[in-house]
């Protein structure tokens, strides 16, 4: 009978989806336009950001730092972060060089 217990504890919690990575997040919110053109306007929106934290395990103490860290990171591709592609790249490195991209 404790068999039983333990696979049901195992198969409500294999069934949990893993969350989204940060630069899956960060992917979702890159667009292409007709002329395959990178819009990274996206990754910047508050749409992004939210949805960004809602795939922390714990919130982080500075999350809008911490969300500014992941990018930049996936920028570099430091840490052993997957990059994002040439082309994501230049279209996010276009924003972050012109404007105050984290601003509020």
């Amino acid at each position: 009978m404790s068999e039983d217990i333990f696979s049901d504890q195992n198969a409500s919690t294999s069934s949990r989806a893993p969350k989204p990575t940060s630069l899956l997040v960060f992917k979702r919110f890159i667009n292409r336009t007709a002329e395959n053109h990178v819009d990274a306007t996206g990754v910047f929106s508050p749409e992004c950001y939210e949805e960004w934290l809602k795939t922390r395990q714990k919130i982080p103490k500075r999350p809008e730092e911490s969300f500014r860290r992941a990018l930049t990171a996936h920028v570099r591709g430091s840490d052993n972060r997957s990059p994002f592609t040439m082309e994501e790249e230049s279209a996010l490195l276009d924003i972050l060089r012109n404007t105050n991209a984290f601003a509020s």
